[in-house]
């Protein structure tokens, strides 16, 4: 049979090996890149694998599609030397403002964690990836892209992740985290997080200690307010607080920052409250910046347990009508 390889062309190979020279001493600098791909997958096995190593002491592996396949999915994911985003699902055929929202909700806010804080962003030349008004967008926000030859997937690790990953972990029914936010509370409360809104100076800090009014989004439509305790302790710089809403009773713990104006918080759902259908005594990872134009702030919650998978918008907004005191709250609360 023959070998499918890609149609490099004399220029191609040119461009290749200067490109290696170029970057053969890189030693430490490979610390500050943040590498990223995209990779379609179809439920009846993933794109390009039709074979697979076969250990001679075990039964051979039987592998079925159907007639019409199974439908598929698109992903995206980066990685670098200081930690790794999680799975992100995104649209199949997406365009290159598509492809920036994606870097605005996934990358933004923990690429200096996975590089450094001048950390380079690496991605293959795609149209959408190339387009001039991605481009510009990645100079306005400051960001370095690792140029790239054309037809150069080998020089991505990530192909290497894709391999094992998915070849093995999708490819053998092992699922990928759906539903779950792409870094954990810490990453994004101290994370660097670019965005007009919320990097304007404030007269007084967001996080006020008192009862707060929130909503959130689910089933096609916005459910509350709801009000809720919260209180800020800005020695430890964590939240805690309790409250009811449409699925039950709840407490929250959480973490913030004063210099990203960020929140990240732990809902925990008491099983037996509320309603029996929704609350399964389960936990909701809520996620929140500041806008300062809207003086309250928004996000996103997600939820994932055996029965239940979801995310959307998440707002909190300062009750000024119920504001007290945080003695007040430590006589309630604790």
């Amino acid at each position: 049979m023959k070998k499918n390889t890609l149609a490099l062309t004399t220029a191609h190979k040119d461009l290749r090996l200067s490109w290696a020279k170029d970057h053969m001493t890189w030693n430490n600098e490979c610390h500050k890149v943040v590498w990223s791909d995209e990779k379609k997958i179809n439920s009846d096995g993933p794109d390009g694998f039709s074979y697979y190593w076969h250990d001679l002491r075990k039964e051979e592996e039987i592998f079925s599609t159907r007639p019409q396949g199974g439908g598929s999915v698109m992903i995206w994911a980066s990685f670098g030397w200081g930690g790794k985003s999680s799975i992100c699902f995104v649209e199949s055929r997406m365009n290159a403002n598509g492809y920036r929202e994606v870097l605005k909700k996934r990358l933004i806010d923990i690429g200096s964690s996975m590089g450094e804080s001048d950390w380079t962003f690496q991605q293959d030349n795609a149209p959408i990836h190339r387009a001039k008004i991605n481009l510009t967008w990645f100079k306005s926000q400051k960001i370095n892209v690792l140029p790239r030859p054309s037809l150069s997937p080998d020089l991505n690790p990530f192909e290497n992740l894709w391999g094992v990953g998915v070849g093995v972990g999708v490819g053998l029914g092992v699922g990928v985290d759906m539903c779950k936010p792409c870094v954990v509370n810490p990453v994004f409360v101290n994370g660097v997080y670019i965005n007009d809104h919320t990097q304007k100076a404030h007269n007084v800090s967001p996080f006020q200690s008192g009862m707060w009014s929130s909503r959130y989004h689910q089933y096609g439509k916005w459910h509350g307010p709801y009000l809720f305790s919260l209180l800020f302790n800005d020695q430890s710089m964590k939240a805690t607080g309790s409250g009811v809403d449409d699925v039950g009773s709840f407490t929250i713990d959480g973490i913030y920052s004063l210099k990203t104006s960020r929140l990240g918080l732990t809902k925990q759902y008491k099983r037996g409250t509320g309603n029996p259908l929704e609350n399964l005594g389960h936990q909701v990872t809520i996620q929140l910046a500041w806008n300062a134009n809207n003086h309250k702030f928004e996000g996103k919650w997600f939820v994932q347990t055996s029965k239940y998978h979801g995310e959307n918008k998440f707002e909190l907004k300062f009750d000024q009508k119920h504001k007290r005191s945080p003695t007040d709250y430590e006589e309630t609360w604790f």
